[in-house]
């Protein structure tokens, strides 16, 4: 139909691969508990999606679920989570702040790659790496507070993020990776 809203019945327990691709009336979307096993690219490229609900006890967010969904503000990541898989949230560029649960090893590549209007993420202390363009381009971030037990940055991991003033690097770090913080502008440490 023409509705804006997508309620996945609740006796669903698995969404595969690519499902909603695409779809551009999608505006509300709610995944319910049912659902345990979510496929990559589940809402990928629905660019007037805005708003998800996700089931509370799912443990990853697969690759490229939310690529390229221009128009999503209000997501909340379940506790259960402990993997946000690669360009998860690449080109979300209307979200604002994102919350990241404890249990999160690792902040992976292009997870957050051009989400230009995000001033505000957590890092949680169960974080040790940092994945590759990770954070580029993310115009709207000015500082950053790192896991105390992060050990690698990956390469243009913070790449372009021109208005990022300050970041404070743990003595757990390990390796910086090949231009992590270039084309920062306003990067005084």
């Amino acid at each position: 139909g023409n509705s804006d809203c997508i309620t996945i019945p609740d006796y669903i327990k698995t969404i595969v691969n690519g499902v909603f691709m695409g779809c551009e009336s999608i505006v509300n979307a709610t995944v319910p508990n049912s659902v345990m096993n979510i496929g990559s690219e589940t809402f990928s490229h629905c660019k007037n999606l805005v708003s998800v609900v996700l089931p509370d006890n799912i443990t990853s967010i697969p690759a490229r679920m939310f690529d390229n969904c221009k128009s999503l503000v209000n997501i909340t990541i379940p506790e259960t989570v402990k993997s946000i898989g690669e360009e998860a949230f690449n080109h979300c560029e209307s979200l604002v702040e994102i919350t990241l649960p404890d249990g999160i090893t690792s902040i992976n590549e292009k997870n957050f790659n051009n989400c230009t209007s995000l001033k505000k993420i957590n890092i949680p202390d169960s974080v040790t790496s940092i994945g590759s363009r990770a954070f580029d381009n993310c115009d709207s971030l000015t500082n950053i507070t790192l896991s105390k037990n992060l050990k690698d940055i990956g390469s243009l991991s913070f790449h372009d993020c021109e208005n990022l003033v300050t970041i404070t690097l743990p003595d757990s770090i390990k390796t910086i990776g090949y231009k992590a913080f270039s084309y920062c502008d306003n990067l005084n440490t």
